[in-house]
């Protein structure tokens, strides 16, 4: 009759536990997994604030637009080409704007005079503004009938620069 030892020696080895390969292999599961969903939530916080300066933009060429429409026609050109910048409040100026504001209004003109000839396909010029049927080169600021406008806002984001156009033809 043989004789079994209980020793230590002779048991069999217990396979509960984790071995430092298991661990090791765990860990970098759990880095690559948490690195991606912090590129997904920075990614993600970067899109909102885009969407919201994007809205920002909109909403202060729309604004603008309606203070365009509440004024005389005929009065639209001379108030603003003087002065057509305007700032928005959230959004900041990208480095080369001289003044700083973000909000700009652009007319069809050539050194402060409207013109008929000026191509700018986003105002759909040329065209005839004071209504005599024909295109020239002549300053058409006491005489326009029907006026291009774009509003423009150019913006440093958190996506970089940005840009914003809203067109409107007034008719005076």
């Amino acid at each position: 009759m043989r004789l079994i030892s209980k020793s230590p020696v002779n048991r069999p080895r217990s396979r509960s536990g984790f071995t430092l390969v298991d661990v090791a292999l765990a860990t970098v599961i759990l880095v690559v997994a948490a690195g991606g969903l912090i590129g997904t939530v920075i990614s993600t916080s970067r899109l909102a604030r885009t969407t919201e300066e994007t809205a920002d933009a909109y909403e202060a060429a729309r604004a603008m637009t309606e203070q365009i429409h509440a004024m005389d026609a005929t009065t639209v050109f001379t108030t603003f080409i003087g002065a057509p910048n305007f700032d928005v409040t959230g959004l900041g100026a990208v480095a080369d704007d001289a003044d700083g504001l973000v909000g700009e209004i652009l007319f069809p003109s050539v050194g402060g005079e409207l013109r008929e000839d000026v191509v700018d396909a986003s105002l759909g010029m040329p065209r005839d503004l004071n209504g005599d049927g024909a295109i020239d080169a002549l300053n058409h600021a006491d005489d326009y009938i029907i006026l291009p406008i774009t509003i423009r806002i150019r913006w440093m984001g958190v996506s970089g620069r940005q840009t914003a156009d809203l067109s409107l033809l007034v008719q005076g």
